[in-house]
């Protein structure tokens, strides 16, 4: 067998989720995030009331996925393939520029529930 062949075979089936959803390969430490906002969102859809935030971020610090979940039992879901609808869209700035968010850290499966969740 020469070695070009060994390597593919060798190589690993799939790429990683994050490869798959972003098209960037290589090593990248993907965070988690809850945080609630107790205050209204200012516009048209105020009456949604206070929401609780979910955000995937990769390494960049920039949001992957994010979801916004209303008091009133709106759901709103945010990644590749829909970055921005008539209710909003996706963060696009570093979500730490401003602020450490480490207290609001989660873990991956508390995210994916919210994100799977039905809306």
């Amino acid at each position: 067998m020469n070695v070009s062949r060994r390597r593919r075979i060798d190589a690993p089936l799939t790429r990683s989720v994050r490869e798959r959803r972003t098209g960037r390969v290589g090593a990248v430490t993907t965070r988690y995030f809850k945080r609630r906002w107790a205050e209204p969102r200012g516009d048209r859809f105020a009456s949604w009331g206070h929401s609780t935030w979910f955000f995937e971020v990769g390494g960049d610090g920039l949001v992957i996925r994010q979801v916004e979940a209303y008091d009133n039992g709106r759901t709103l879901r945010y990644g590749p393939g829909h970055l921005e609808d008539e209710y909003g869209g996706i963060g696009s700035e570093p979500l730490e520029a401003i602020e450490d968010w480490s207290s609001w850290s989660i873990s991956v499966n508390e995210f994916e529930d919210a994100w799977e969740s039905p809306i």
